[in-house]
């Protein structure tokens, strides 16, 4: 493609460069530079990439894209290079979004429960929907799973992935016939510029509770950012159950439409789901879902209302959002425990407001039965959410059991210490270190009609510590414990 077309839509300034050109490739990993590519100096953490445009030009790169003149390289010089990542990379698979309907979901918890409801409700009306989040991409009944670049710093597995990853994946979806995709938007992905070439038609905001703050300076910074996104978009549902989101309703006017717990009527809750009516423009429909919990009402209700704003039926909805069978790893039930006297459930929660939902979730279906859960604290992320989770499990649950969840690059033990360090009496809390023994000592010692719940992994089939991702599926440990009882 011609340097001149890939750089249409940004600001910039040339020194010493043939917009006639062309460019081979594009890249902003300054190793994997070729002949005849483009590379973008992009700002990491630990590493800038302006540090590596004389290496880029060395390995034969047609010029670099900088925030700085670079003297005797050929520079592309732009206000903030992560836009100018993504606006290329956009430009490079032809704009696929400009082609479909778009929709962000955005917020603490609930993100990937809310988008899975949206997408079906719209592919039972009619719009061919795909889902791209924390699971990896879904349409047309196929999963594909994605990874991420090594220049945000994040993580591989990501809810939200990297522009070059991203608008490619937007690109072969609207080949395949896609005409809306439903997206889960991060804070580190609207902070790092990586949606900017989208014009989303509506936002849905779940809520907002402490999380991130290691990579935001403040609840206010990760308020910011999120909203950010929402009122770029033409119209937003607007979650008003945490203050978070009654102030961005407030801040929105008419442009959205707002969303309580509380306009949930004649709510019936099982461990086999919830049902309640809901009116949708002087019609009231009623809303199933096989999965429990209060969230699952608010996570339903976004769902519904973002689906009627886009044009599909009352009845639609209804048949859509009871057709999801589960979320995976979300309040995830592992029936297979059933017949031994005792139940498990497996859920994302990884925050102390999740912990908790999930945790009353059980309590309220568990009617009074005993209660067990373990979880655990990542490495690497946010260290001020540990001591709050381990005050929030010892509160809520009769049995707790703390034990690892992605370490990454930090000590086990010391995870385990910050977490303990908000728990005052000990009496009902024990520490496994290992999450596969925890898990294993958890169902050999189950007692009859116990609830244990699993909190942290989810859905995640890997276990990530210093030396990388190991094969971990808490599902598949749970069956294989169930089979020496």
């Amino acid at each position: 493609m011609q340097l001149a077309e890939l750089l249409s839509g940004l600001k910039y300034n040339t020194f010493g460069v043939n917009l006639r050109g062309y460019v081979k490739s594009i890249s902003n990993d300054s190793r994997t530079v070729a002949f005849g590519g483009l590379f973008i100096c992009v700002k990491g953490s630990k590493r800038d990439g302006h540090e590596f445009a004389e290496e880029a030009i060395r390995r034969g790169a047609v010029a670099v894209v900088t925030e700085r003149y670079i003297k005797g390289v050929p520079c592309i010089v732009v206000k903030n290079t992560r836009v100018a990542d993504s606006v290329i990379w956009d430009n490079f698979y032809g704009n696929p979004s400009r082609k479909m309907r778009m929709i962000a979901v955005t917020g603490t918890n609930g993100k990937t429960s809310t988008a899975a409801y949206l997408a079906s409700a719209m592919n039972e009306g009619g719009i061919k929907t795909a889902v791209i989040g924390t699971l990896g991409c879904s349409y047309d009944g196929k999963t594909t799973l994605f990874e991420g670049s090594a220049v945000c710093d994040i993580s591989a597995s990501m809810t939200t992935p990297d522009p070059k990853i991203l608008y490619k994946i937007l690109c072969q979806l609207h080949r395949k016939g896609a005409e809306a995709v439903v997206m889960e938007a991060s804070s580190h992905a609207i902070a790092q510029h990586k949606l900017c070439p989208i014009r989303f038609e509506i936002g849905v905001f779940t809520n907002l509770t402490p999380e991130h703050l290691d990579f935001h300076e403040s609840m206010e910074d990760y308020y910011k950012t999120k909203a950010s996104l929402i009122k770029k978009c033409r119209k937003a549902v607007i979650g008003c159950d945490s203050a978070y989101g009654r102030r961005l309703w407030s801040e929105l006017g008419c442009k959205a439409a707002s969303c309580d717990r509380s306009e949930a009527k004649w709510l019936r809750m099982s461990e086999n789901g919830v049902s309640y009516e809901l009116e949708l423009c002087g019609e009231t429909i009623c809303v199933s879902s096989s999965s429990p919990g209060f969230f699952t009402v608010e996570n339903t209700m976004l769902a519904a209302k973002a689906a009627y704003m886009l044009g599909v039926s009352q009845e639609k909805i209804c048949r859509g959002i009871a057709a999801v069978p589960y979320v995976s790893g979300r309040m995830e039930k592992i029936t297979e425990c059933e017949k031994y006297g005792f139940h498990v459930f497996i859920d994302y929660a990884h925050t102390s407001d999740a912990l908790a939902s999930a945790i009353n979730c059980i309590k309220s279906i568990a009617g009074g039965r005993y209660v067990t859960v373990l979880f655990g604290c990542g490495g690497d992320r946010d260290k001020s959410k540990r001591a709050a989770m381990g005050g929030v499990a010892v509160q809520l649950a009769d049995r707790v059991i703390i034990t690892s969840d992605n370490p990454r690059s930090e000590k086990r033990e010391d995870i385990i210490s910050h977490i303990l360090s908000g728990i005052k009496c000990y009496d009902n809390v024990r520490v496994i270190v290992d999450r596969r023994t925890a898990i294993e000592y958890a169902i050999s010692t189950a007692k009859r009609e116990e609830f244990i719940l699993l909190c942290g992994k989810g859905h995640e089939k890997y276990e990530t510590d210093a030396c990388g991702n190991h094969p971990f599926s808490e599902k598949d440990i749970v069956l294989s414990a169930l089979s020496r009882l």
